[in-house]
């Protein structure tokens, strides 16, 4: 479900224009201005309506720039809204014009720490609540028409992230954080596994270039990956089906092997040879 909506207050008539991308009959808005007057004024006191659906997630955006500027929702005698368009500015408006609650908004969002009991109370409201297929179209679609990140982009976002590291005490919640993390049931990722499968895959029909694959290659040089379980080495030596043999066969045909030319190192032929006298 996308949805650009207009809430409406029955006390002043000022309306509020947004987006909403997903089931809550509650949702009246986000919007610092539209926040303080339901907290005036009592939820009740307001109505919410559809003004349109949408197909994708770039023409929710659109639609909602275009209907925030055709009502003049940003005119304060008229409407709620800040500025147009998604991007909330709920930060930016009380960096302007409340820098106190600026800063406590911040500050919270930095002490934010997930609790198990949190997590588990998320899981419970969205337990047993299965999308429609139009849904899972819609985020489908959302998804593939979002904006492309251009390599200028990426460049910035890198150079900007540059040299910046985390607090002990940022580790610190980091660690706890993850910890408290339930695990991940047999059950859920089998679903994940389904879900993520053939071309749902968002690697699907996608090769790496000679480039990314020495990119990989270098990053990967010198990591310690730890031990395997030893659920993981009965996997490793489960026999391959005939099938898997030959589907694994058809992929490596017409590539040259990694080890192609490379000599062997002393201690490597040592232990090969080992092992074919014990086999004798």
């Amino acid at each position: 479900m996308l949805i650009v909506y207009k809430t409406t207050c029955l006390i002043n008539d000022k309306i509020y224009v947004g987006q909403l991308s997903r089931n809550d009959s509650k949702y009246l808005g986000s919007g610092p201005l539209i926040q303080e007057a339901i907290k005036e004024f009592g939820s009740e006191n307001f109505i919410r309506e559809t003004i349109c659906e949408c197909e994708n997630y770039s023409e929710l955006c659109n639609m909602e720039d275009y209907w925030i500027d055709f009502l003049h929702a940003t005119d304060p005698e008229i409407g709620y809204n800040i500025i147009n368009g998604h991007s909330c500015g709920c930060l930016l408006y009380y960096k302007e014009n409340n820098i106190e609650r600026y800063n406590e908004i911040i500050e919270k969002m930095r002490n934010k720490i997930v609790t198990p009991d949190s997590i588990e109370k998320r899981a419970n409201s969205n337990r047993g609540q299965k999308r429609t297929p139009e849904q899972c179209l819609n985020m489908k679609s959302a998804q593939q028409n979002r904006p492309i990140v251009t390599d200028e982009t990426k460049e910035k976002m890198s150079l900007a992230k540059l040299g910046t590291k985390k607090s002990e005490d940022t580790k610190e919640k980091m660690s706890i954080s993850a910890k408290n993390k339930p695990p991940m049931t047999e059950k859920t990722k089998e679903l994940l596994s389904i879900a993520n499968s053939g071309e749902n895959n968002s690697n699907y029909g996608k090769h790496l270039s000679e480039v990314q694959k020495q990119k990989i290659s270098e990053s990967m040089k010198g990591k310690n990956i730890g031990p395997k379980s030893e659920q993981a080495k009965q996997k490793m030596k489960k026999p391959k089906s005939e099938e898997h043999k030959k589907n694994i066969s058809l992929a490596l045909k017409g590539k040259i092997p990694w080890n192609k030319n490379k000599p062997w190192s002393e201690a490597r032929r040592k232990s090969f040879e080992d092992k074919k006298i014990i086999n004798l």
